[in-house]
């Protein structure tokens, strides 16, 4: 479509930054903390997720839940340009 920016052209172009400070603002207010320490806990970010016995479609959907919180950490780590 003609006209219509990508998700990767809108970053590229010094979203990314504007994004990145969006996560900062809204994480690390308290209310934002408790909810990320919340993500942290119950999509298991610390833990590995695979258990005995679990199968491959069970594990890709756990790694899946625990990426979308390493994504929110990532985003809120990296550095300004």
């Amino acid at each position: 479509m003609f006209g219509r920016r990508t998700r990767q052209q809108e970053l590229d172009d010094g979203g990314r930054r504007q994004l990145r400070d969006a996560y900062r603002a809204t994480f690390s207010t308290p209310e934002g903390r408790r909810v990320l320490e919340d993500l942290r806990t119950s999509l298991k970010l610390v833990q590995n997720v695979y258990t005995r016995g679990m199968d491959a479609l069970e594990l890709a959907f756990h790694e899946g839940r625990r990426s979308a919180a390493v994504h929110i950490e990532t985003m809120m780590e990296e550095h300004h340009e």
